[in-house]
């Protein structure tokens, strides 16, 4: 029995790269306790897509969950009840994590921290979360940050030096939203190469 145990876990610590709870009925206890084993040194994708994590970013933070996950390069969190993003959200996560998808969630407002720390991230995908407020800075981060996707929401206006500090932005997506008005002209030769804006009402 002890050398299957110490089989299973060098099997999960050197091989499992690709990991799925997907509809699982997990609490955010239960997972906190799961990856509080450390087992997963080689992960490079989860996906916790429709699970109920709602007060994620509370008691039950990214400090306690990810912090294992060091070399986590891709995070869905695709239908999870997300209420509000904080900077200690992604703790744990954050160094390596590049691609991170929060489609779709009932996130209605962004901070300037929100995304503190995820400065490797390439790909974020904000699209129908019922986001309607951005403050200043809330990406600015993001440095390597190549695919913006915020389309699909209730934005009505965007605040000056929202895309502050996003110089390998190329595509970003603001279609379907309610865009009235920019507190700042922003340059597409410093955003973005390709800007989407259809169906987004946006004066600019």
């Amino acid at each position: 029995r002890v050398f299957f145990l110490l089989f299973i876990y060098f099997y999960y610590y050197y091989f499992v790269k690709y990991l799925s709870f997907r509809g699982a009925d997990a609490s955010l206890k239960k997972l906190t306790q799961y990856f509080q084993i450390n087992i997963f040194d080689q992960l490079i994708l989860l996906d916790l897509s429709e699970i109920n994590l709602q007060g994620f970013c509370g008691q039950f933070s990214g400090r306690n969950i990810f912090q294992t996950l060091r070399r986590t390069r891709t995070l869905n969190l695709a239908s999870t009840n997300l209420l509000a993003l904080s900077g200690t959200c992604f703790h744990g996560i954050e160094h390596n994590l590049e691609f991170l998808n929060l489609i779709p969630n009932f996130i209605e407002s962004l901070g300037s921290h929100s995304f503190y720390g995820l400065h490797k991230i390439k790909s974020l995908n904000l699209s129908n979360v019922m986001l309607s407020k951005l403050s200043k800075f809330s990406f600015s981060s993001m440095e390597l940050l190549k695919t913006l996707d915020i389309s699909q929401n209730n934005i009505k206006h965007l605040p000056c030096q929202v895309f502050y500090n996003l110089p390998s932005l190329r595509i970003l997506y603001l279609s379907v939203n309610h865009i009235f008005s920019v507190a700042c002209k922003f340059s597409m030769d410093s955003t973005s190469n390709a800007l989407d804006l259809m169906a987004s009402d946006a004066s600019v």
